[in-house]
């Protein structure tokens, strides 16, 4: 036999072990790459591994043979269209872009905050001039009142009179009435709940401007509640844990969403959305805490807007 012809036989007895060996998943001998160390279960893979790595080219010295290599993680192709359907599932190269669309997307996001924050101060500062405005027209009027002063007096005694008793129970009992459409609406749509519900013919605001409301306790008594003092602890605690509920609710459908869209505008719409939401849960929490801030006046001047008298 000539030499060619046992070379032959070699190299078909290298290919059928190497076959048998990479169909054989019970073994747990592992073959390590002498130039780089890697580990590979089968002859096969490691053989391809040497033949394909160009880090491990690299270690040894030696030039692909291909100019088809893959720019993510160095595996080198014969053939171009081998190179082209590998970048398709490349996992390194779809890290990377996803890395692309994240970046992106948080570009997106800084850009909608600096958009919101601008209207906001706008908003702000419109509800500002209302605010004083309404509280001029008050002041104005009181010298047209001053000649009917009897008489509106016996008005607004006559209206205080025929208020409904607020009651604990009372207040209670709507709880089941706060949706989760309430708590998408922020300060207005908790505001509509008090006033279609627990408070519904049942508080004036007799000052506007130092958002003075006049209720009757369970007594029977009149009860002046300069910025809902008393009343707002009442209304908080029956509502607190119905909000929790409803908050986790919210949460738990806009993480659904953000999960199922592919949109990138989409994606920023709903972290958007979601950041806000977070942001007034803080409010909220702090507001059950006994903290007036912004977000308990915003409720504060919508209620008295609608009673005052």
């Amino acid at each position: 036999m000539s030499s060619n012809e046992n070379e032959n036989v070699i190299d078909n007895s290298d290919s059928e072990n190497m076959i048998q060996n990479n169909n054989d998943h019970e073994s747990t001998e592992k073959h390590p790459c002498n130039y780089c160390g890697k580990e590979f279960k089968t002859k096969y893979t490691l053989k391809s591994h040497i033949d394909r790595s160009k880090k491990c080219m690299d270690i040894r010295g030696e030039e692909p043979m291909s100019n088809f290599v893959c720019p993510k993680c160095d595996i080198v192709f014969m053939a171009k269209n081998d190179l082209t359907r590998h970048l398709n599932l490349c996992k390194k190269q779809k890290e990377n872009n996803g890395m692309f669309i994240v970046k992106e997307l948080k570009e997106q996001i800084s850009q909608l905050r600096n958009q919101l924050k601008e209207k906001d101060d706008i908003i702000r500062e419109k509800d500002q001039i209302i605010k004083e405005l309404a509280e001029k027209a008050i002041v104005n009027a009181k010298p047209s009142i001053t000649n009917n002063t009897n008489h509106n007096n016996h008005t607004n005694n006559t209206t205080i009179n025929n208020l409904q008793v607020i009651s604990e129970a009372h207040i209670n009992d709507h709880v089941k009435h706060l949706t989760i459409d309430h708590i998408k609406r922020g300060a207005i749509g908790y505001s509509e709940y008090f006033l279609e519900y627990p408070l519904k013919e049942r508080v004036v605001c007799t000052d506007y401007s130092r958002r003075k409301l006049k209720y009757k306790n369970e007594q029977g008594e009149i009860v002046s509640d300069p910025e809902m003092t008393t009343l707002s602890d009442l209304l908080f605690k029956s509502i607190k844990e119905k909000n929790r509920e409803l908050t986790i609710q919210y949460s738990t459908e806009l993480t659904d969403k953000f999960k199922t869209t592919k949109d990138p505008s989409q994606l920023a719409y709903f972290m958007e959305v979601a950041s806000k939401f977070s942001q007034q849960d803080l409010d909220v929490f702090k507001m059950f805490s006994g903290n007036k801030n912004e977000f308990f006046h915003d409720i504060l001047r919508n209620i008295c807007s609608k009673t005052v008298q």
